[in-house]
């Protein structure tokens, strides 16, 4: 029982993760606002040293299916930046599970 519920949260984190890091105007703005400032920070550093030479990409598998499940009716989104994946995955991180899965209703009705 508790590993078919930790395989749901882990989808509910792994979906929300792409389609914020596809669609950063979907966090919260208040969210977005407190985090730009870590921009300037080793902590972006860190990650951006990191992708110098890999840069970020999606597999075409999980935009696919996200493109069937939630993309339908939005705006194709451009490549996500470094900057775009650690705020969706910081955004996700501060999310209560209660939190995570009304998100996630919300973005997958």
């Amino acid at each position: 029982m508790y590993g078919r519920m930790n395989r749901w949260a882990a989808e509910i984190v792994n979906r929300l993760l792409m389609v914020f890091s596809l669609r950063p105007d979907l966090i919260d703005p208040e969210f977005r606002t407190l985090h730009d400032p870590l921009r300037k920070t080793d902590y972006m550093k860190w990650y951006r040293d990191r992708t110098k030479t890999t840069g970020v990409r999606i597999s075409e598998e999980v935009v696919h299916e996200l493109a069937l499940e939630f993309m339908i009716g939005h705006e194709k989104a451009a490549a996500p930046t470094i900057d775009d994946v650690i705020r969706a995955k910081d955004y996700v991180a501060s999310m209560t599970d209660h939190r995570a899965q009304k998100e996630f209703e919300e973005l997958f009705k």
